[in-house]
């Protein structure tokens, strides 16, 4: 793991050197791929929480759910280039905290689906539940889709400042991109450069923690579920970005396998976090043999991923002080 995350460092680091012909990314600011990118996610949104409503069954807002993450994943990307209009305005947080919260009650919904397990044809609901996290879900919508909202939203995305950079407080942006990366971007540089030089931050950090991670032993414990969280969230935002933007990453075989090694690990990761969601759940219903159950099978997959990661030969490489190091 290490060692792919070390590869994608000195590729991303290659790959970030400006002048890539043919890619708006090396030639645009940040302002101008913001400009480009978000309002359309925007629009997307907007259609998609039309077609939401009282019969809408939780596996069906799976794309609403990912088209509102992307949205916020861009603004946050870009959020340099989104103005604080005065000390007690800031267009950009109040949407960003829409976005959230959006995002979490979606998710509180189609955790419904997600945490049984099944096939859709398979799935089984409580109409009492259904209707209960279906309901904020339906007044989060009444309220996004609000005229005077919705036009405020939509001109602040077709606005990005042009002629500085909006630097928040660390706290107000996502620890997962640039409010945890101890870097900021640059307004001399392209979208592609800077773009670049936060995923070589990221990657130094989640590098990092993997291997605090390794000291996790029970997933289902708070402190223990927090770092797997964290790490999982991390390195799949450096994913994030490398599909929305897959001209960031060198084209060489070595960097597509470190991709492509990062990309399963995310994906095993994903595997044990919806059974903890199921955990979760199940300790919430009471139902304790279907708790311990998962219990232990979340046990079992966290020690088949980490023997993975041993035979993958993944820890041959680490971080120290932000310097790359090799181990002998």
């Amino acid at each position: 793991m290490i060692r792919s995350l070390l590869i994608l460092f000195l590729s991303l680091s290659s790959a970030s050197l400006p002048g890539i012909a043919g890619e708006d990314l090396y030639r645009g600011s940040m302002a101008q791929i913001a400009r480009q990118e978000a309002p359309p996610l925007l629009e997307k949104i907007v259609t998609d929480l039309g077609n939401f409503n009282e019969d809408t069954l939780p596996h069906e807002a799976k794309e609403l759910r990912k088209t509102v993450l992307k949205l916020r994943d861009f603004i946050d990307l870009f959020a340099a280039v989104y103005p604080v209009e005065s000390a007690n305005k800031d267009t950009w947080a109040k949407l960003r905290a829409d976005l959230d919260q959006g995002y979490e009650k979606i998710g509180f919904f189609k955790d419904l689906f997600d945490s049984q397990g099944m096939t859709i044809d398979a799935a089984e609901y409580d109409r009492s539940e259904l209707e209960q996290r279906r309901k904020p879900v339906l007044k989060w919508q009444k309220k996004f889709l609000t005229a005077a909202k919705l036009a405020k939203y939509r001109s602040y995305l077709a606005h990005p400042v042009t002629d500085r950079l909006e630097i928040r407080e660390s706290q107000a942006e996502s620890k997962f991109y640039w409010g945890g990366a101890n870097t900021a971007p640059e307004s001399h540089l392209t979208a592609g450069t800077n773009l670049a030089k936060l995923l070589v931050a990221l990657c130094e950090i989640a590098a990092v923690d993997h291997i605090t991670l390794a000291d996790a032993e029970k997933l289902t414990n708070p402190d223990d579920e927090t770092i797997f969280h964290d790490f999982r969230k991390r390195a799949r935002s450096v994913l994030k970005i490398l599909g929305y933007f897959p001209s960031l990453l060198a084209e060489t075989e070595q960097a597509r396998t470190s991709q492509q090694t990062l990309s399963e690990l995310v994906l095993r990761f994903g595997e044990i976090e919806d059974l903890i969601v199921a955990y979760h759940f199940a300790k919430e219903k009471n139902k304790d043999r279907k708790a311990r159950e998962l219990s232990q099978e979340i046990k079992r997959k966290w020690k088949k991923l980490r023997d993975w990661q041993d035979e993958s030969d993944t820890v041959d490489m680490f971080f120290t002080n932000g310097t790359v190091t090799s181990s002998e």
